[in-house]
């Protein structure tokens, strides 16, 4: 299995923010704010959407945020366990990565936080934190 990122420890994320992913689980309505804050000091977001997430919730942006981009959406699948939500993120940043001509694609971005953006995502991105040994989190 190749991997797209991995986990950092507390000197790694200290270097060029523009390769340093955060992952925020469910950025709805405040948590876009979040999003923003993190954007502003160049660091990649990928929004992780938990499984069962009301698809009406995601359009819940404040309208200071209407602009806020994710590198990439990875939706928690009902067929997913964890090890699988895992491959997905790593997948999809592997894949922005490539998009972006980027040589060595599959270990471009290092994961560098697991953030909830709304109360929903609270205890998905404290297990995801945890299984990908981050020093980071909620």
């Amino acid at each position: 299995m190749t991997t797209a990122a991995s986990s950092s420890s507390p000197t790694t994320a200290m270097t060029d923010p523009s390769t340093q992913l955060i992952l925020l689980v469910d950025p709805y309505s405040t948590g876009c704010m979040i999003a923003q804050e993190i954007s502003k000091r160049g660091y990649p977001i990928m929004a992780i959407w938990t499984k069962g997430f009301n698809p009406e919730m995601k359009t819940h942006v404040p309208v200071s945020c209407r602009d806020l981009s994710y590198i990439a959406e990875v939706d928690h699948l009902d067929a997913w366990g964890l090890e699988e939500l895992v491959v997905g993120i790593k997948d999809a940043a592997a894949d922005v990565a490539k998009g972006r001509g980027v040589q060595d694609y599959t270990e471009y971005y290092t994961i560098a936080g697991c953030i909830a953006g709304g109360e929903a995502g609270v205890d998905m991105a404290d297990v995801l934190s945890e299984h990908l040994g981050l020093w980071m989190s909620n």
